[in-house]
């Protein structure tokens, strides 16, 4: 996987509304995830197995990241 595909993917995140992010069943939200990595143009393949691998090890942060981002709001 690309550092490209890394900071589009971590870009999304960041950018996300954490309401939406925070609400997601895990299946739902690695999909939603891939879907916006669609929309970037560049050399990422969202269908990459790899890519999915990565973002489903690290749902459990990411959601964490959300709810942290809502307590802010």
């Amino acid at each position: 996987m690309s550092p490209n595909v890394l900071h589009q993917l971590w870009k999304i995140i960041d950018t996300a509304d954490p309401r939406v992010v925070a609400v997601m069943d895990e299946p739902n939200l690695v999909d939603w995830l891939l879907q916006q990595l669609r929309l970037y143009p560049g050399p990422a393949d969202p269908g990459d197995s790899e890519i999915t691998r990565y973002i489903q090890s690290r749902l459990p942060m990411i959601q964490e990241l959300a709810y942290e981002r809502l307590k802010q709001w």
